[in-house]
């Protein structure tokens, strides 16, 4: 978990939008989130973990310890029930709602990659470490 901590740049994302209106959320909040550039943070105390995303909108957070079900506010406020584990050297959060889906953290190199999966859809974004 540890190579996770620290905070990391957007530099580029693919599919989003679909993956977003898979989600059914409305144009406004997608065309909002598309023209982002989020910081991501992982931070940890104890065995809780902290992941904040920052936007020039809002800043987001949640603290999870691994294996344990959270609720999750998601970007158009519904609320979702959250599992992260680590996996495959990979850390996975499995979202449990009116939609299921996953988004899953790992490093290729120096560089964050988070893929969110629902149904056939899939998303990319690329961080660089701050």
């Amino acid at each position: 978990m540890d190579k996770f901590y620290g905070s990391w740049t957007q530099e580029s994302c693919e599919n989003v939008d679909a993956f977003l209106g898979a989600l059914k959320i409305g144009f406004l909040l997608r065309t909002a989130a598309k023209t982002q550039t989020p910081t991501v943070e992982f931070s940890a105390e104890g065995d809780v973990i902290t992941f904040k995303t920052i936007t020039t909108f809002k800043t987001d957070q949640v603290e999870f310890e691994l294996g344990k079900e959270f609720p999750e506010k998601r970007l158009d406020g519904v609320m979702v029930q959250t599992t992260a584990v680590l996996q495959d050297d990979a850390l996975v959060f499995h979202k449990e709602g009116d939609k299921p889906y996953t988004v899953t953290f790992s490093l290729e190199g120096e560089k964050l990659k988070v893929k969110y999966v629902i149904g056939n859809v899939v998303a990319t974004r690329t961080l660089k470490k701050n």
